[in-house]
């Protein structure tokens, strides 16, 4: 309730450790001579010191079973990921550097993508032509007399 001048946020503050600088002094100051906010602050603190006694009942075994097979899926799962990242971001700099060193060979990425097409489309693609300008290469498909 506090005594009208300081409200029991600063109270809390105060038994939390973080009212700190000047205004910790002055509060200490005020409790010397305030009754009313020294008998709170000591119900706090009793209170506080109750609590931290308390035993708590240990946990069900199967919930505590439950949530200790969820702990291990979750370090798993983070065990994974912290390896499959690293490893990722490696594969796409490789990707990356194979890909820009193989720009400079003409005709090397058209004919992996001829390759590639002739896979998917098989007997139905009648043929491939590839437009090959500097930075980009545009690849067109006929697939049973079908310009693509």
């Amino acid at each position: 309730m506090g005594c009208g001048k300081y409200d029991n946020n600063l109270i809390n503050l105060y038994i939390d450790g973080e009212l700190d600088g000047p205004g910790a002094e002055e509060f200490c100051k005020h409790l010397e001579s305030c009754g009313v906010c020294r008998g709170e602050l000591k119900e706090l603190e009793s209170a506080l010191s109750g609590i931290k006694k308390a035993v708590l009942p240990p946990a069900p075994e199967n919930i505590r079973r439950r949530v200790m097979e969820k702990l291990a899926r979750v370090r798993k799962t983070a065990r994974t990921l912290y390896l499959l990242v690293p490893a990722a971001a490696a594969a796409a700099v490789l990707l990356a550097s194979y890909i820009s060193l193989n720009r400079t060979k003409p005709g090397h990425v058209t004919d992996y993508v001829n390759t590639q097409i002739n896979y998917l489309y098989g007997e139905s693609l009648v043929d491939v032509y590839a437009d090959d300008d500097k930075d980009n290469t545009v690849i067109g498909l006929i697939l049973g007399g079908e310009d693509i």
